[in-house]
């Protein structure tokens, strides 16, 4: 494993957060802002979305976010 590397989500990898929380949860994600990338999109674009990652390789493993309304 590659030492992992740690950042803030950019807007245009929101399809690349999609993929990882289906992955872990399916649909059952509690929130619904994840359930599409433009939603995921727009709120990190409006500065509402902090989204902070973990990357393995350049691919997601790990993710905690802050949404402020």
């Amino acid at each position: 494993m590659a030492e992992l590397e740690y950042r803030l989500l950019r807007a245009d990898e929101a399809n690349d957060l999609r993929q990882f929380i289906v992955a872990l949860y399916g649909d059952s994600y509690p929130s619904d802002l994840f359930a599409k990338p433009g939603r995921i999109a727009a709120a990190i674009e409006h500065g509402q979305l902090f989204s902070s990652i973990a990357l393995d390789s350049g691919k997601i493993v790990g993710h905690l976010a802050t949404y402020r309304e």
